[in-house]
């Protein structure tokens, strides 16, 4: 039986995915990324945000569908860029805060 793909699908998810590996992101910092494929072509819109929503750095990128990779990364790392590492080791910061205030306290 063969495996279940849609290539637009996928093709769209790993530019999504290549964008947020660029930038470190995970389920609890304010990163999201959106790309759409058609005709071979892909639209990918992409979004990074401090905590509070006070600073924000936007980009689009198309390109060709076969190079999700290379667009999502360079548009990680262009928004990475534009912000600054220090924006990204307050984000740090700020999650890993919000993480351990939602850890129980382990008795011993």
């Amino acid at each position: 039986m063969e495996a279940l793909n849609h290539e637009n699908t996928f093709q769209a998810v790993t530019c999504e995915r290549a964008f947020l590996a660029a930038l470190d992101g995970n389920c609890k910092t304010p990163i999201a990324g959106q790309a759409k494929v058609e005709d071979g072509k892909i639209r990918f819109r992409g979004l990074v945000s401090s905590p509070d929503g006070k600073q924000m750095f936007r980009i689009e990128r198309d390109g060709d569908a076969s190079d999700a990779v290379a667009l999502g990364r360079g548009a990680g790392q262009e928004v990475r860029k534009e912000a600054g590492e220090k924006f990204f080791e307050e984000m740090q910061a700020y999650v890993q805060l919000i993480q351990a205030a939602n850890e129980k306290p382990v008795r011993g």
